[in-house]
């Protein structure tokens, strides 16, 4: 038989068991309510990116034949950089690099060095902005480091060593068989 202080004591002890249970189950309903609120953004997000996306996956991949010709290429940087209102002399030089082996793909990348001097921020962005969406410019932007110019009261002017790359297609060549571009 039970007295009536043990009964007690087991009806708090399972009431304990029971509060505790309640409360664990709200934390792990919280913690998935949290998480379903992220992934509810995230999905937001994804989805306002999704038609961007959509338009690159349409947009042909291009890469070029052959390597660029130096006049086409100053050609198209020169008029990247009127449009974007740089003065007379602000690039310093335009050296394009050897071509490099994309990965294990049948492209190579070829760097093209583009230092410049004397830029405001916005005339940079405007530059790369032009070089990157112009149709007949195959230039993508690789790299870029900004720099003060030292020793000068320039203001807002800036110098930027940039980096642009434009693929070239290129298949590697079996042993012992000649590529016919490289003749």
């Amino acid at each position: 038989m039970t007295t009536p202080k043990k009964l007690a004591f087991q009806l708090s002890i399972i009431a304990l068991g029971l509060t505790a249970l309640l409360l664990w189950s709200d934390s792990v309903l919280r913690n998935s309510r949290h998480a379903a609120m992220a992934e509810l953004q995230n999905l937001k997000i994804c989805r306002e990116i999704a038609p961007q996306i959509e338009s690159w996956r349409q947009k042909p991949f291009t890469a070029q034949s052959q390597a660029i010709e130096q006049p086409q290429l100053h050609q198209q940087i020169e008029k990247a950089a009127t449009a974007a209102g740089f003065l007379p002399g602000s690039i310093d030089r335009i050296s394009p690099e050897e071509p490099r082996r994309f990965g294990e793909s049948a492209y190579k990348e070829v760097p093209v060095q583009v230092p410049v001097k004397g830029v405001t921020l916005r005339q940079l962005a405007l530059f790369l902005h032009h070089l990157s969406t112009t149709d007949d410019s195959n230039l993508t932007v690789k790299s870029m480091r900004l720099t003060a110019p030292r020793g000068e009261e320039t203001g807002d002017r800036w110098r930027a060593e940039i980096t642009l790359t434009y693929l070239i297609y290129s298949p590697p060549t079996p042993i012992g068989q000649t590529n016919p571009r490289t003749r």
